[in-house]
C-alpha cells in the first residue's frame, strides 16, 4: 500500500472500519505479499517502492549492525500478520512483540488490547499499556517467520517482568534460549498495570538474559508517564548491568483504562529525550516508540537526543511510505553537513561545450539524450509524412497499387491509415521527450532509477519492431530509424555505471502540498498503467483481428471486403497496429516507473517532462479523430480516459513537484538541544 493509494483509496474506507477490522485486514493484505512464491510479492514491494535504506544511514546498537535508525513498533502488527514484508518497507529493526513468562496460555488476558482512534489529535487509544503474549502463543508466530538473515532488520523482543519469578531463573532461561533463536535484541519492560517499575522483577529479568542471551543486547523498556526521579535512577543502574541503551515509550495513562499513543505526546517526548541524554557524562542511548506522524517529526526526535526511532501511530495517520521518508531526509541531512561526498560529473559549461558533451557521452546520458532527440525528430518526420502523403513509395509497392487505386477501393481508408500514423508519431514524440528529460535532469545526476526506466521502457519499443515481419512486411523507413538510434539505447545504458547516492529532494511534512501530490502521483500511476494496458491490447489487436467494430464502422466495409479487393492491405494496415501498439506500451512504461520512482517535491522537471510528453499524444490523438470525421464515443472514451488522468495528474502535482524541498536548517521551530 504505497502512500498514493493507501491516501487517495484505501484509508478513507479503512477509516470507516472499526480499528481491529481495519489493522487485521490491512496486515493481512500486507503479509499476503510476502508469502506469495518465489518472493516474488516481495520483489513486488522492492519494484514499486525503492525503500531501501541508503547505505550512509548504517548504526550500531550494541553489537549490531543496523541498515537504519527507523524501526517499526510491536504494536503496529501484534500478531505478526505482515512482518516479512516489512522487512522491505526501509526499517533497521522491528519489535515482535512482548512475552510475559507467566503467562501460561491465551486465556490468561493476552487477548488483543481494544483500539480505538483520535483522529483530531492524531492518537491511537488501548485500553492496556502493553500488548502481551502467552509463551506458547508468541513461539508459535516466531517459528512461522523465515529464518533470521544477516540483511534483514534487526528482530526485537520485549520480557515483560510484571512480577519477580523468585525460584524460576532455570526456567526462564530455557524460555529465553528458544526465543533468543529468532531475535536479536530485547527491550525488559516492568511496568506494572499501575504504570510503577517492579524493581525486584527487573532485576531478575535482567539477570536471566544476561544469564541465558549474554550476547544479545538488551535495553531498559519505560514510558513517557514514567517520573523523572524514577527515570533517572533507572537510567544509571541500566548503564552500570551493561544495558545497550533506554527504549522510550509514547504511550502514557489518560483516565482509568486509557493509555494514549500519538503524535499529541510529540513535546513530552522531546523533553523527556533531552532529560535522559543531556547529562553531565556519557549516559545511554535512547530509543523512542510512537509519537512522530511525518518526517520532520522524527528528525526532532533525533535531534533531541534519540539514537534510534520505533513508528507506530505514524504508519496508521501517515501511510507506509513514511519510514522511507524519514529514511531519506535524514540521508538528506547528513549530506548537508558533509557526511555524504557528492562530486561533479564534469559536465558543466564551465568546462567547454565540446567536454561537457564528451563527458555526458562518457558517462552514458549523453546517448540516451540522444536518443530522445531522435526519436522526437523521428515522430516529427513521421508526422510530417502522416498529415501530407500518408503512404510511402514502398507502401504502394508492397500493395502492388496507385494512390488512386487506393482510394478507389474506399474512400475512408488513407484517412484512417493517417489516424493510425499520425497517433504513433504523436507517442514517438511523447517518448522523446520523456527520454530526454529522464536523460538530462535524471542519468546526468547518476540517478539509478532514470538508468532503469529508460531500459524498461527502450527495450520492447524496439523489440516491437520484429512484429512487423510476423506480417511480412518490412518497413524501411522504420528500420532506418531503428538501426539509427538503438547504437544510442545501447551505449547510453552500458555507460551509465557510475551510480553514487544521490540525496533526493525531500518531503519533511504531511502538508496539503503533499496530500494533493499523493493524489496527482496516483493518476499518473493508473494512466501508465492504462497506457501500457492499451498498447497490450492494440498490439494483440494488431496481431489479430486487426480492426475493432468502429473502424469498420468508420469505414463503412469489412475485413473480408477488404481481403478480397487485396489481400495485402490488411497487412499494411495491421503493420501500423503494431507500430503505435508498441509504442504505447513503451511510453506507458516509462510513465509509470517515473511516477512510481521519481515523484518527489521540488523535482519540477517531471512535472514538465509528463506535461510537454503528454501534449505531444494528447494534442496529435485528439486532432487527428476530429480533422478526419472519426469521432465515434465509444473509440474515444479510453482517449478520454487518459485525457481526464492526465489533466488530474497535472492539477494536483503541480504545488508539490514544483514546491522548493525544504531544509532541515530552514525549518521553524528547529530543536537545535
Amino acid at each position: 500500500m504505497p502512500d498514493w493509494s493507501y491516501h487517495s483509496l484505501f484509508k478513507p474506507v479503512l477509516f470507516r472500519l472499526p480499528p481491529e477490522q481495519a489493522r487485521k485486514l490491512t496486515l493481512s493484505a500486507i503479509g499476503l505479499l510476502g508469502r506469495l512464491p518465489f518472493g516474488s510479492g516481495l520483489k513486488l514491494i522492492d519494484w514499486m517502492g525503492h525503500m531501501a535504506p541508503p547505505a550512509a544511514l548504517q548504526n550500531r546498537l550494541g553489537k549490531l549492525e543496523l541498515s537504519s535508525p527507523v524501526g517499526l513498533s510491536d504494536a503496529v502488527d501484534p500478531l505478526l500478520l505482515g512482518t516479512e514484508s516489512f522487512t522491505r518497507f526501509g526499517f533497521g529493526f522491528i519489535m515482535l512483540g512482548a512475552v510475559a513468562p507467566e503467562i501460561g496460555g491465551p486465556d490468561d488476558g493476552t487477548e488483543l488490547r481494544k483500539v480505538w482512534q483520535d483522529r483530531e489529535r492524531e492518537a491511537l487509544c488501548y485500553n492496556r499499556r502493553t500488548e502481551r503474549s502467552d509463551t506458547g502463543t508468541l513461539l508459535n508466530r516466531l517459528s512461522r517467520l523465515p529464518a533470521k538473515h544477516a540483511e534483514q532488520p534487526k528482530r526485537g523482543l520485549t520480557w515483560l517482568a510484571e512480577t519477580a519469578r523468585e525460584g524460576q531463573r532455570a526456567e526462564d532461561c530455557k524460555l529465553v534460549l528458544r526465543l533468543s533463536r529468532h531475535i536479536d535484541f530485547w527491550t525488559v519492560d516492568a511496568c506494572g498495570p499501575d504504570g510503577k517499575i517492579n524493581e525486584p522483577a527487573l532485576r531478575e529479568a535482567v539477570a536471566v538474559l544476561k544469564q541465558a542471551a549474554p550476547d544479545q543486547p538488551w535495553l531498559l523498556h519505560l514510558y513517557l508517564d514514567t517520573p523523572a526521579e524514577e527515570t533517572a535512577r533507572l537510567r544509571d543502574w541500566a548503564k552500570q548491568q551493561g544495558a545497550a541503551g533506554i527504549w522510550l515509550d509514547d504511550t502514557a495513562e489518560e483516565g482509568a483504562g486509557t493509555y494514549v499513543s500519538g503524535r499529541c505526546n510529540l513535546e513530552r517526548l522531546i523533553n523527556k529525550v533531552r532529560q535522559l541524554t543531556v547529562t553531565g557524562e556519557e549516559g545511554l542511548p535512547v530509543a523512542v516508540s510512537g509519537a512522530a506522524t511525518e518526517p520532520e517529526e522524527g528528525r526532532l526526535l533525533l535531534q533531541a537526543g534519540a539514537s534510534w526511532l520505533a513508528l507506530h501511530s505514524g504508519m496508521v495517520y501517515s501511510g507506509p511510505g513514511l519510514p522511507k521518508r524519514i529514511n531519506e531526509m535524514l540521508a538528506q541531512d547528513a549530506d548537508q553537513q558533509g557526511h555524504l561526498l557528492q562530486r561533479p560529473n564534469g559536465d558543466s559549461a564551465e568546462n567547454g561545450w565540446f567536454r561537457a558533451f564528451i563527458n555526458s557521452l562518457r558517462s552514458g546520458w549523453g546517448f540516451i539524450m540522444l536518443l530522445g532527440v531522435g526519436m522526437l525528430i523521428g515522430g516529427q518526420l513521421a508526422w510530417l509524412i502522416a498529415a501530407t502523403t500518408i503512404v510511402l513509395p514502398y507502401d504502394l509497392q508492397y500493395i502492388g497499387m496507385t494512390r488512386p487505386e487506393l482510394e478507389l477501393v474506399n474512400d475512408r481508408l488513407l484517412p484512417f491509415m493517417m489516424h493510425d500514423r499520425l497517433t504513433l508519431a504523436g507517442t514517438m514524440m511523447a517518448i522523446g521527450i520523456l527520454y530526454i528529460g529522464l536523460a538530462r535532469f535524471g542519468m546526468r545526476r547518476g540517478l539509478h532509477y532514470a538508468r532503469q526506466t529508460v531500459l524498461a521502457s527502450a527495450a520492447p519499443g524496439f523489440l516491437s519492431f520484429f512484429l512487423f515481419l510476423g506480417f511480412e512486411y518490412f518497413d524501411p523507413l522504420h528500420a532506418l530509424v531503428s538501426a539509427l538510434l538503438f547504437p544510442f539505447f545501447i551505449l547510453g545504458i552500458a555507460m551509465h555505471r557510475k551510480y553514487r547516492f544521490h540525496v533526493p529532494p525531500v518531503n519533511r511534512h504531511n502538508d496539503s502540498r503533499w496530500r494533493e501530490g499523493l493524489r496527482g502521483q496516483l493518476a499518473f500511476v493508473i494512466l501508465g498503467f492504462s497506457l501500457i494496458i492499451g498498447g497490450i491490447i492494440i498490439s494483440l489487436i494488431g496481431m489479430g483481428s486487426v480492426f475493432v467494430p468502429e473502424d469498420l464502422l468508420y469505414l463503412c466495409t469489412t475485413s473480408e471486403e477488404l481481403a478480397q479487393q487485396n489481400e495485402r492491405l490488411i497487412s499494411l494496415v495491421a503493420h501500423d497496429r503494431a507500430g503505435f501498439g508498441g509504442a504505447l506500451l513503451s511510453l506507458g512504461i516509462g510513465v509509470l516507473l517515473l511516477s512510481l520512482w521519481g515523484y518527489r517535491q521540488g523535482e519540477s522537471w517531471i512535472w514538465w517532462t509528463l506535461a510537454i510528453s503528454g501534449m505531444c499524444g494528447l494534442f496529435t490523438g485528439f486532432g487527428v479523430h476530429i480533422a478526419i470525421g472519426y469521432v465515434n464515443q465509444w473509440h474515444l472514451f479510453p482517449a478520454y480516459i487518459v485525457l481526464l488522468l492526465y489533466i488530474f495528474g497535472l492539477k494536483y502535482s503541480y504545488r508539490y513537484l514544483h514546491a522548493r524541498p525544504a531544509s532541515a536548517y530552514e525549518q521553524p521551530g528547529n530543536f537545535t538541544g
